[in-house]
């Protein structure tokens, strides 16, 4: 079977009837897969990726960022769950299959996802087999399928090797000398170089806040390799007297989101930032506000961060 001319790309939603021809068998199913799968791509939940070989699409793999049987099936910013994986019975048994799952692994893996799941049939063998040489190691849930597939099947992990290392909580007070250091760093790579006096009293007085306020009205989220902590984020929450604009009147700031340099673009900033997001819905904060970088605006757009407009003007006072 000829394969050279075959090429691996996502697709959009407009060309998302050319998929029709791999359900040659049902056209009830079609259908049926094709309102889920419209639905799903107005609200963003999903790409395709396919296999087209000479401008016809012969193989699909279907990628869900939002869970829908099983919470465990994605993580925002973190994990992904495979499904629908479908190819033409003309081309299957000559490794296709496997190279498209290669294919939407890399390209999600530089998008900064790190871990990866997939649903399998227990009966099924050579699914299992293939999916295991590909990481799918980890047993995690079992669920009963949906619309489309009804079948039960065992819900399987896959993470990256470098995400295998990696623990994500909230910080605490042994975590303050790291904590102080990514402050610094972040201060110095937003500044520039600080001032010796400045810098100095920094170092000294740094330790003591965090030890008198953290997780008290200041919450640090973090990213460890190891003993070491590669990003973090601050929210800073304050209590006010109740306003319409605040009906809680708890607020909070986010401060010092920092990832080292060696660990970037591997969409860490994205997880602690979805766990600060997470703890301040459970505090019943009313607003979060942040000063967006160049380079962070688009992470905080995609979290769901508005551009604010005032009537006020923006003032402060320096001592």
């Amino acid at each position: 079977m000829d394969t050279i001319n075959c090429i691996f790309r996502k697709i959009t939603k407009d060309e998302f009837d050319r998929l029709h021809n791999l359900f040659p068998d049902s056209e009830q199913m079609w259908l049926k897969f094709r309102d889920i799968r419209w639905k799903e791509f107005d609200n963003r939940e999903i790409d395709i990726y396919v296999i087209e070989r000479n401008g016809i699409f012969i193989g699909e793999l279907t990628i869900h960022y939002i869970s829908h049987d099983l919470a465990s099936e994605t993580i925002p910013g973190q994990r992904v769950y495979l499904q629908a994986f479908r190819l033409d019975k003309k081309y299957q048994g000559v490794g296709l299959g496997q190279k498209l799952l290669q294919f939407a692994l890399t390209d999600l893996e530089q998008k900064g996802y790190t871990e990866f799941t997939i649903g399998v049939e227990e009966d099924n063998e050579k699914a299992k087999h293939i999916y295991f040489k590909l990481g799918f190691t980890e047993a995690i849930d079992k669920g009963l399928g949906d619309e489309v597939d009804p079948s039960d099947y065992t819900l399987y992990l896959r993470k990256t090797e470098r995400e295998q290392s990696m623990f994500y909580n909230k910080a605490a007070t042994e975590d303050i000398e790291q904590l102080t250091e990514l402050r610094i760093a972040y201060l110095i790579e937003d500044n520039g170089k600080l001032e010796e006096d400045d810098l100095e009293m920094i170092k000294r007085n740094l330790p003591a806040y965090f030890l008198r306020n953290l997780n008290k009205n200041i919450f640090g989220y973090v990213v460890r390799d190891g003993k070491d902590i590669i990003a973090c984020a601050l929210l800073l929450v304050i209590e006010k007297p109740l306003s319409p604009a605040f009906i809680t009147g708890k607020t909070g700031t986010v401060l010092n989101v920092y990832t080292k340099v060696e660990y970037r673009h591997h969409g860490y900033a994205r997880k602690v930032m979805n766990m600060l997001m997470d703890d301040a819905v459970a505090m019943g904060l009313s607003v979060v506000e942040l000063k967006a970088t160049e380079s962070g605006y688009p992470l905080y757009k995609s979290l769901g961060f508005q551009d604010t407009v005032s009537k006020y003007h923006l003032m402060n006072w320096s001592n």
